[in-house]
């Protein structure tokens, strides 16, 4: 009778096993691809900003050429008083680094040391009856 327990709770860890191992396989690939899509992301973010950028650029420069020859061919004698209104543009990239990684890094370790203890004391289990 304790042999035919055995084999059920021996099936029962390795069915526990093999869907621990997918499921820790379907995390993997999901935060990859996210990583992955999250960077396509930033990268067409920080060319639609510079494109924006080099466009406001070449508008203020043709401006500043208009007022120079406006000013050039009212008088030759008044100096010049414009100033910058524009601020320069600040948007940044986000910040990435080892402290994702990490994290990611840690929830795999916590999760294989779940599925480890686990197994462990089914082990345990099968060798004290």
């Amino acid at each position: 009778m304790s042999k035919v327990r055995r084999f059920k709770q021996i099936g029962s860890a390795v069915a526990f096993t093999i869907v621990g191992v997918v499921l820790t396989a379907a995390l993997i690939v999901s935060v990859y691809f996210i990583r992955q899509h999250g960077e396509q992301a930033r990268k067409e973010q920080a060319i639609a900003a510079y494109d924006k950028q080099k466009t406001e650029q070449a508008a203020e420069e043709a401006n500043d050429n208009d007022e120079s020859e406006n000013e050039q061919s009212s008088s030759s004698s008044s100096e010049s008083t414009g100033t910058e209104t524009s601020a320069p543009s600040t948007q940044e990239l986000p910040l990435t680094g080892p402290a994702s990684i990490i994290g990611d890094l840690l929830a795999v370790g916590t999760l294989t040391v779940a599925v480890t203890g686990y197994v462990s004391s089914r082990r345990n289990r099968v060798r004290s009856l």
